[in-house]
């Protein structure tokens, strides 16, 4: 580098760069809660970014233990929700394959878990 000003010149460009990228991503972890413990960034003989960092979210760590158990209920309430979701999902699949599986030309009547919907098929 003390040689090619050019190679100079690049690799300043690279360095401002990468302190914009942390400075950036630092602003974003401390918006959401994050506190940087330790972080390490470098640039190898190769040119490359290398960046390594320890983050510490301090909402969870003074979360009141009522907050906890609120967001444990709401997490096990939406895995509910979404695994009966995917049952009907599944359910409906079902049903339209053993409307395609047919072939013989009767007609297909099942109920499915939402009230009033029926599939009436002939082929």
């Amino acid at each position: 580098m003390q040689n090619d000003p050019e190679k100079e010149k690049e690799m300043k460009e690279l360095i401002r760069g990468v302190e914009a990228a942390v400075n950036m991503l630092e602003s974003v972890n401390s918006a959401n809660g994050w506190t940087v413990v330790f972080k390490h960034c470098y640039i190898d003989e190769n040119g490359k970014f290398c960046s390594i960092a320890y983050l510490r979210n301090d909402f969870m760590l003074h979360m009141s233990d009522e907050l906890r158990e609120e967001r444990r209920k709401n997490a096990e309430e939406l895995l509910a929700k979404t695994k009966e979701e995917a049952a009907e999902k599944k359910e409906e699949r079902t049903i339209i394959e053993a409307a395609q599986e047919d072939k013989a030309g009767r007609t297909i009547v099942k109920q499915q878990t939402q009230v009033g919907a029926n599939l009436d098929l002939k082929i």
